[in-house]
């Protein structure tokens, strides 16, 4: 084994000339291997060569969550697919696509997001970004009829804030919920394209002008009548 000394070296640098075997100087390197070599260097100037490095990096244990099943039916998978086969060619075919979802279900559910990404090979949180951005797009299912009550300046200077207040007390919620008995959601909207005809509203897609809270009280008991032939 050879044995390293330090004959008038720089500090930091390597003279291979400086290397003696036990027989004497020699300055061919090559009888040496180049592990010998390190190792012998190693030894005499252990402050130049550093700590030793570990020779396996510490494991770095990552928790696997299990997703729990969809809560989709069968009906509502094919309704989202559906959609999105049919409008993800379009250019900025996200917004299309919640609403083709809200159209055909009624809501966008939330595990609806995921086939939304895929289809579009987007992030789910890019897809949860944009749904729980815009507020019209329902996360739970609606009442069986949906009033839109139009918040726009023009109908609240002829009496949309005092038809919101009198909505939400007599109907006994507020933005977004739904009655008791599932027979009315109440959702905010901010024109109707009805402003000469305020304060307005929509009951499902009827349009209604200047209500007034008597008539606003007269529509929501037609909502509540028992449909013809049900129970």
């Amino acid at each position: 084994m050879a044995r390293c000394v330090r004959a008038g070296i720089p500090s930091g640098e390597i003279n291979f000339a400086t290397f003696v075997p036990k027989n004497g100087w020699q300055v061919h390197v090559g009888s040496f291997e180049i592990s010998d070599i390190f190792v012998a260097y190693r030894r005499q100037f252990p402050v130049i060569m550093g700590p030793p490095m570990s020779s396996k990096p510490p494991r770095r244990v990552i928790p696997i969550t299990v997703e729990p099943p969809s809560s989709l039916s069968a009906s509502q998978r094919a309704a989202v697919l559906a959609a999105c086969t049919r409008l993800k060619s379009l250019p900025g075919a996200l917004l299309p696509i919640f609403h083709a979802v809200q159209e055909a279900l009624g809501h966008v559910p939330k595990d609806a997001v995921p086939l939304i990404a895929q289809a579009l090979n987007l992030s789910r949180a890019e897809v949860h970004g944009v749904l729980s951005f815009y507020h019209y797009f329902r996360k739970e299912p609606p009442g069986r009829h949906v009033v839109h009550v139009c918040r726009a300046e023009a109908c609240q200077a002829v009496g949309a804030v005092e038809l919101e207040a009198h909505a939400k007390k007599t109907l006994g919620i507020e933005w977004h919920g739904s009655t008791p008995d599932g027979a009315i959601t109440l959702e905010p909207v901010y024109c109707l394209g009805n402003c000469s005809l305020g304060p307005s509203l929509m009951v499902d897609d009827t349009l209604q002008g200047r209500v007034s809270p008597k008539r606003f009280d007269q529509l929501m008991a037609q909502l509540k009548e028992p449909a013809v032939g049900g129970t």
